[in-house]
């Protein structure tokens, strides 16, 4: 019987070395540190942990074999790699700017250069998608960078739909993308609430069964509804991956 081995985990503490806005609701943050070389087996589009103080200036704690998440006390948020630079030192992350409430907006709208947080990977094995001609990515504004990566990644011959939820025209970016592969832009001022990602992909609808795979990330109530969508379909499970990023009114710790 083949043992698995436990994914190697990947962490090291970061400062701010930059911060630009992309569009009113997405900030680019630029992360620095030696500890880059922790991180040159990560995959761009993987899934992160970031440890963010509670407070202004409050410490950042990485886990340690005497002592793990649970007693550390650092907000913990997930959210994407979208780039790697191991030569440079640097790490980037994209955060969504919904206000102050939240920790991790909060922090994001108003670190400045130098300010620490905490990051965590594990090593994947499995991609988020399977080679295919024909693609539907599908995600509201939180899923905006790995849909980028992937968008990025793919072969110039890909062909398919890309469906993007934001807060309004405003947010809209220039993706680098496959000629063939085809942009809609949803505009949703009320996140997780009337969101018409499900709609449109039923409006589209599969146009090659067996040709195509599928990626969604949303909120949880909208991935049930392309869930169930996409078990009425001609496609077999192996051809989607749908993903909760978030849920409505509950965050992480």
């Amino acid at each position: 019987m083949e043992i698995k081995s436990t994914p190697q985990l990947m962490k090291g503490l970061f400062k701010v070395k930059d911060k630009y806005y992309l569009s009113p609701h997405l900030i680019r943050i630029v992360l620095e540190s030696d500890a880059i070389q922790n991180f040159k087996n990560a995959r761009l589009g993987d899934n992160n942990k970031i440890l963010l103080p509670q407070y202004a200036g409050a410490a950042v704690e990485l886990p340690s074999p005497t002592r793990g998440l649970k007693e550390i006390t650092n907000y913990i948020r997930t959210y994407t790699l979208r780039a790697l630079a191991v030569e440079a030192n640097e790490m980037t992350i994209d955060f969504v700017a919904h206000g102050t409430e939240g920790p991790a907006s909060s922090w994001a709208i108003q670190c400045d250069k130098g300010d620490a947080i905490g990051v965590l990977m594990k090593e994947k094995e499995k991609g988020l998608i399977e080679t295919a001609s024909n693609y539907i990515l599908i995600g509201d504004h939180t899923a905006l960078p790995v849909i980028s990566v992937l968008l990025e990644q793919m072969s110039n011959t890909a062909s398919g739909h890309v469906i993007l939820e934001v807060y309004g025209p405003e947010d809209v970016l220039e993706l680098h993308r496959p000629a063939k592969m085809n942009l809609h832009w949803i505009f949703n001022k009320t996140p997780g609430i009337n969101s018409q990602l499900s709609k449109m992909l039923e409006n589209i609808g599969i146009e090659h069964p067996n040709e195509t795979f599928v990626f969604a990330a949303t909120e949880q109530k909208t991935n049930q509804e392309i869930q169930e969508f996409l078990r009425s379909q001609p496609i077999q499970r192996t051809q989607w991956n749908a993903f909760s990023y978030w849920k409505q009114g509950v965050s992480e710790r």
